[in-house]
């Protein structure tokens, strides 16, 4: 059994998270012009590895309990504040190799316990096409 285990470990897929100690970004207030709807947990710019690959020019928010390295993953939550990811999800690692840009993490509700857009920390996300609603 233990041969068999070795064998078949699943491959770790390599990160792009070596140079995340020189990403910045940004956690602009909740409700303010940068974040009018309370939809970002944080901003940055994460330039693509593979400046041609299919998703060149195209832009991405990554959820924040999605881990982005050396950006905050707070999912949603009061309890997760200060969490500062050490490695990028395969999915981050896979935009960036195919040509995509990360321009931030989005909200997400507390602990992902809910779809109704109102449990997220440190505010609820507005609706943009009537801010009096949730998003959800």
């Amino acid at each position: 059994v233990d041969e068999l285990f070795e064998q078949h470990k699943p491959a770790i897929y390599p990160s792009s998270c070596s140079a995340a100690k020189d990403r910045a970004y940004e956690t602009p207030e909740p409700y303010s012009e940068r974040n009018l709807y309370g939809q970002w947990t944080a901003t940055t710019k994460i330039a693509p590895i593979n400046a041609d690959g299919p998703l060149q020019g195209k832009t991405f928010g990554i959820k924040d309990n999605i881990n982005v390295a050396g950006l905050p993953a707070n999912n949603g939550s009061e309890i997760m504040q200060g969490y500062i990811a050490n490695t990028d999800a395969t999915v981050v690692t896979r935009i960036l190799e195919a040509g995509g840009t990360i321009i931030g993490k989005t909200q997400c509700e507390n602990l992902c316990y809910s779809g109704g857009s109102h449990t997220s920390h440190p505010v609820p996300v507005r609706n943009p096409h009537n801010p009096l609603h949730h998003a959800g």
